[in-house]
């Protein structure tokens, strides 16, 4: 337990560093972009996917990107190299529900159509990422706030999800559904 300490300040301060730092979406949209796709790997180590979501120990952490790619080249080189928990983290560009079995976490773009995607994962234990600004949003969804890149976090549907979102995260939610009963 002593080890987990220190790689949990790790990634806290980077994900810290991540909201204070790089946030301002006035820029342009590839800023907004280029903060939105730190987000989407800075997730992974305040999330449990149950055992199951792994083929084996060695599997990747894998993120997906749903339909037209918006962060290009600057989200692979970030992931390249890096490992949660002795899983690698790979990433992967889906254009059919029916590829989304290997995703750990799914990122579906405006431009896809996020209530069917939503669906096609419905109940299997993965991370979804949208950005859409009313009806249908995933686990998180991001919001812009003034010129800030925030996200909001669904809890009930992490818990459909079998997810388990650590209270750093919940704490830095610009709001959060929390679970319905105990």
């Amino acid at each position: 337990m002593r080890r987990a300490l220190p790689r949990w300040i790790c990634a806290g301060g980077a994900f810290l560093a991540a909201l204070l730092f790089c946030a301002p979406a006035g820029a342009g949209e590839s800023l907004e972009y280029a903060v939105k796709g730190t987000y989407l790997y800075k997730f992974i180590p305040f999330v449990d996917w149950p055992a199951s979501s792994y083929a084996n120990p060695a599997s990747p952490v894998t993120i997906c990107i749903y339909g037209s790619d918006p962060f290009g080249a600057d989200l692979a080189r970030a992931v390249r190299g890096e490992k949660n928990d002795g899983h690698p983290v790979a990433l992967q560009n889906i254009q059919t529900p029916d590829t989304l079995a290997a995703c750990q976490i799914l990122y579906i773009g405006n431009d896809s159509p996020v209530g069917d995607v939503l669906h096609a994962v419905e109940g299997r234990p993965v991370l979804t990422v949208t950005e859409t600004s009313g009806g249908a949003h995933g686990v998180i969804n991001f919001v812009l706030q003034g010129p800030h890149v925030r996200f909001d976090i669904d809890e009930a549907m992490a818990a459909r999800s079998r997810l388990t979102i650590s209270s750093k995260l919940l704490g830095l939610a610009h709001a959060v559904i929390p679970r319905s009963g105990p």
